[in-house]
């Protein structure tokens, strides 16, 4: 007797969730990836563009931070915090200081100053 030809197992799609409450259909992306040209004329119109984008921003946001003063409330705008100064910046402020204080003498406390930073 002959024998019938295997049954060939068809795949299955994802099915949907049957309940869908409170879950966003699809992930909303905000903004756009900004992807700085090669070429040198477009490059520097990229640039202006870039420039001209922040002072329009800088602008607006003082103008609502001035309004919403003048309305009572207080709203003061972020920037990016200060960079950090190097070690040997940090060394040059320290001894002005002691120098300005003292009078004088600051090249000892330097020299001491770079022997324990050595140390460490």
């Amino acid at each position: 007797m002959p024998q019938k030809p295997l049954k060939v197992a068809k795949s299955k799609g994802k099915k949907l969730a049957a309940n869908k409450h409170g879950k966003s259909a699809a992930i909303t992306k905000k903004g756009k990836k900004e992807i700085q040209p090669n070429k040198g004329r477009i490059l520097e119109e990229y640039k202006d563009n870039k420039d001209i984008t922040k002072m329009i921003n800088k602008r607006n946001e003082g103008a609502a931070a001035a309004s919403a003063n003048k309305a009572g409330g207080l709203v003061k705008t972020v920037g990016a915090p200060p960079a950090l100064a190097p070690k040997d910046a940090i060394k040059r402020a320290k001894a002005a200081a002691a120098e300005k204080r003292d009078g004088g003498g600051a090249e000892a406390e330097a020299e001491a100053m770079d022997a324990s930073d050595d140390d460490e």
